[in-house]
């Protein structure tokens, strides 16, 4: 219900997609069995000791609208219908997370970070999205200097359907730029593109990447 919004017979429209193109197409038997719902004080545990950079693409925008949701504990049924209220969108919950935490320390520390360089069309992207990404933890540890208990900072990214249309195509030439980002990246954990996408990887570059980068 978390998920597929208040009204389980007549779903959010981009919630849906996101539900049939990423959490419930298994690539092993024994997915279904290991997928955790979370709830609002579950997600807020789970995010409570650390630092989480989230960036990427529209499909990683979309998730990160949707995790500040449950965070606050509440549903949005109004479809994103286009890119330039997803953009309007993303702003006001990147702004409200941030004074969220302000008001209470003990609510998760979660930035979207790096808006058109993590996007996938700026290249090279292993080095414009890899000196974002560095210079948000970077500042984040810088913050956390003389504190009682610092926490780990991570970052969540989600590209590759813009940097495979950048190289016409070319799963040589985006696994040449994902490699390479992986390289520079730790503390890092990928989120694979919509699966209408994956059925353009040949299965050697779709088992290669069937796993989260940590």
């Amino acid at each position: 219900r978390s998920l597929l919004g208040s009204d389980v017979d007549n779903p959010d429209l981009i919630q849906s997609s996101a539900f049939v193109d990423t959490l419930c197409v298994p690539h092993r038997d024994d997915f279904l069995s290991k997928l955790h719902l979370f709830s609002t004080e579950q997600a807020k545990l789970c995010l409570s000791n650390i630092t989480l950079g989230v960036t990427g693409d529209s499909y990683m925008m979309q998730l990160f609208i949707e995790l500040a949701e449950i965070l606050h504990g509440t549903v949005s049924n109004e479809p994103i219908t286009n890119g330039t209220y997803r953009h309007r969108l993303l702003q006001s919950t990147a702004q409200d997370l941030v004074e969220m935490r302000k008001q209470d320390t003990s609510f998760p520390d979660v930035h979207w970070i790096c808006r058109i360089e993590c996007f996938g069309r700026v290249h090279p992207f292993d080095e414009v999205c890899s000196e974002c990404i560095e210079a948000f933890q970077t500042e984040q540890k810088q913050k956390q200097q003389g504190m009682e208990q610092e926490q780990e900072v991570i970052t969540a990214i989600s590209a590759g359907v813009h940097i495979y249309d950048g190289f016409n195509g070319s799963v040589k030439e985006t696994m040449g730029q994902l490699n390479s980002f992986f390289r520079r990246n730790s503390k890092l954990v990928y989120a694979s593109m919509p699966s209408y996408r994956m059925k353009k990887v040949p299965k050697e570059y779709k088992d290669l990447t069937n796993r989260p980068f940590v």
